[in-house]
């Protein structure tokens, strides 16, 4: 096999480091895809669980550490599959089965 990176450096650490990430990754699709799930919208709604089922956009923007304008187009994609609802009181709903 052909050694892409000698192991005493730091280009072989960060590919190490891409493959856990990619395994991680790969995990977490199967871990959610029974429930038809993306990965981003399983955190966006463990995020809103755990501030009790409600949040403004930009607490939920502060926690999960994206911008405003990426979490309003994935919340409109999640409302739309019925995972929350966007009531016009600002507050973003969990919906709870």
């Amino acid at each position: 096999m052909v050694e892409i990176a000698s192991r005493n450096s730091g280009v072989y650490a960060r590919l190490l480091m891409g493959r856990a990430w990619h395994a991680m990754l790969n995990a977490r699709q199967k871990e959610v895809a029974p429930y038809h799930v993306f990965p981003r919208q399983a955190y966006l709604i463990s995020i809103l669980y755990k501030l009790g089922h409600k949040a403004t956009l930009s607490e939920l923007a502060k926690y999960a550490g994206r911008g405003i304008n990426t979490l309003s187009t994935e919340l409109k994609i999640m409302e739309k599959d019925g995972l929350v609802k966007n009531p016009t009181d600002t507050k973003i709903n969990f919906v709870d089965y």
